[in-house]
C-alpha cells in the first residue's frame, strides 16, 4: 500500500478517533458520524473537499487534543490536495483563517493554535514552491547551432536545464513559429522534439514562456526565457546560392546549345568569348546560344509586405541562374514608380544585384484590387514599355502581375 492510499485510509478512520476523544459532546458526535456518512460515499475527486470538512473537529476538540489532531491532518490534507485539489492556496486558506478569526473569539486560542497550523502548511507550501521555482537559473538548449529557411519547416530537439537540478514540471508555452511534440517538461534536463517555421530570415531569439506545474496546484507562476539564437536564411539568399551552384555546374559541363558565333564587337561580356574558335579563327568570336536575344526576364521590383519581397527575390535568382544557364536574357527591372532599367546579357552577381537593391516593400495591405494606400489606383493605368520584340516572362506580386499581364507574356504570380 503506497502513502496516499494510507493516508486516505487514516482520513476514513478519524472521524471514529474524533468520537472517542469528545465522550459527552453530542455535537461533535453529530459532525463526526456525518463525516463517517460522507467518508463511507463514493466522493471521487472531492478528496480535498473531505479533508477540509475535518477541519471541524478541531474546533469541537479540547484542548491540546485538537492540536495533535491538526498534525496528524497536515500530511492527510496534503495527500488529499495533490489528488484533486480544489484551487491556488487562498481557496483552502481563507476559510481557514476565517474560521480561526472566529474560533478565537468565540471558544479561545486553542481551536485557533490548531486551525494556525493547517493555515501556515498551506502558505509556506505554495511560498517554498514558488522561490524555489523563481530562484532557478533555467536554459534551453539545442544540440548545435539551429539553422533554418525562410517558409521551410526544420526539426530539431529542444533540451530544459536548471541549476541547481530540480525534478519541478513546467508548462512550456512557445510562439507560434515553434512547435512541440509535447508542451510539458521537467527542468532536469528533458528534451523536447520540435519543429519552427519562419517566414522571414534573420538571427531569432524568441522567448519561450515557462509556466510552473506545482503537483498541488496551489500557485501559479511563470517565466520567461530565451531560446538559443535560431539562423534563418532568406528565400533570396538560399535562391541565389543555388543559382551560383547552378552556374558553377553549368560552367563545369558547358552547359547550353551554341548555335554559331558571330565576331567580337565592343560592349559583349568577355565571358561570352568562344576561345577555342577564336584561335582557329585568328579573331575573337562569341558564342551565340539557343536563347539568344529571344528571352526577356521583367521584375516587378515592389511588393506589399516583406515575405512577399523574399519570395519575389528568390523567384527572380531562381529565374535569373536559369536564363543565365541557357546563354543569357535581357533583365527588365521595373520599380515603384515604373521607372524601368534594361540590363542586357548581365552576369549573375550584376543582375541579382540590381534586382535585389531594386526591390521595394510597399507596405499596404492588398484585397482583390483595392489597397489602403492608393498604390494600386496609380499604377493600374499604366503599363511601362517591356516588349522588345522577344518572349517576356513578367514576374512579380500576383495583384501587380494581373494589372500588367499581357496575353503574349509568360506571368508568374507570387503570392
Amino acid at each position: 500500500m503506497n502513502s496516499t492510499r494510507l493516508l486516505a485510509l487514516i482520513r476514513k478512520v478519524l472521524p471514529a478517533i474524533y468520537i472517542a476523544l469528545n465522550i459527552g459532546h453530542p455535537i461533535a458526535y453529530a459532525y463526526s458520524a456525518a463525516l463517517i456518512v460522507l467518508e463511507l460515499l463514493s466522493w471521487r475527486g472531492r478528496d480535498a473537499a473531505l479533508a477540509m470538512l475535518h477541519m471541524g473537529a478541531l474546533i469541537l476538540s479540547p484542548w491540546p487534543i485538537n492540536l495533535a489532531l491538526s498534525i496528524i491532518l497536515v500530511p492527510v490534507l496534503d495527500a488529499s490536495i495533490k489528488s484533486c485539489s480544489l484551487g491556488p492556496w487562498w481557496t483552502y486558506a481563507a476559510p481557514l483563517m476565517a474560521s480561526s478569526i472566529l474560533s478565537l473569539a468565540l471558544l479561545g486560542p486553542g481551536p485557533a493554535l490548531s486551525l494556525l497550523v493547517i493555515i501556515i502548511y498551506v502558505t509556506a507550501t505554495a511560498f517554498l514552491t514558488w522561490a524555489r521555482f523563481m530562484t532557478l537559473h533555467i536554459t534551453l538548449s539545442t544540440p548545435g547551432e539551429v539553422r533554418a529557411v525562410a517558409g521551410e519547416w526544420r526539426s530539431y530537439s529542444l533540451s530544459l536545464s536548471s541549476v541547481p537540478k530540480s525534478s519541478l514540471r513546467v508548462l512550456i508555452e512557445p510562439p507560434p513559429e515553434i512547435r512541440l511534440e509535447r508542451n510539458t517538461a521537467s527542468l532536469g534536463g528533458d528534451t523536447i522534439r520540435a519543429r519552427l517555421l519562419y517566414s522571414l530570415g534573420g538571427v531569432k531569439t524568441p522567448l519561450i514562456r515557462l509556466r510552473l506545474i506545482d503537483e498541488r496546484r496551489l500557485i501559479s507562476a511563470a517565466r520567461i526565457v530565451r531560446h538559443p539564437p535560431i539562423i534563418v536564411k532568406s528565400r533570396t539568399q538560399q535562391a541565389i546560392e543555388w543559382g551560383r551552384e547552378l552556374l558553377s555546374t553549368a560552367s563545369a559541363g558547358g552547359a547550353g546549345d551554341i548555335m554559331e558565333v558571330r565576331e567580337f564587337v565592343p560592349g559583349d561580356p568577355v565571358r561570352r568569348i568562344h576561345w577555342k574558335k577564336s584561335l582557329k579563327l585568328d579573331k575573337y568570336v562569341i558564342k551565340l546560344m539557343e536563347s539568344e536575344s529571344s528571352f526577356t526576364l521583367a521584375v516587378l521590383a515592389y511588393a506589399s509586405s516583406e515575405v512577399i519581397a523574399d519570395k519575389l527575390g528568390a523567384a527572380a535568382a531562381l529565374l535569373l541562374a536559369h536564363a543565365l544557364k541557357r546563354g543569357g536574357a535581357e533583365l527588365v527591372i521595373i520599380d515603384r514608380n515604373l521607372a524601368v532599367k534594361r540590363l542586357i546579357d548581365p552576369s549573375y552577381e550584376e543582375a541579382v544585384n540590381e534586382v535585389m537593391k531594386s526591390i521595394s516593400v510597399l507596405g499596404v495591405r492588398t484585397m482583390n484590387w483595392i489597397d489602403n494606400a492608393g498604390v494600386l489606383r496609380r499604377l493600374l493605368p499604366r503599363r511601362p514599355p517591356i516588349e522588345n520584340g522577344s518572349r517576356v516572362v513578367l514576374i512579380g506580386e500576383d495583384v501587380w502581375v494581373r494589372a500588367m499581364c499581357s496575353s503574349n507574356y509568360k506571368c508568374i504570380k507570387i503570392r
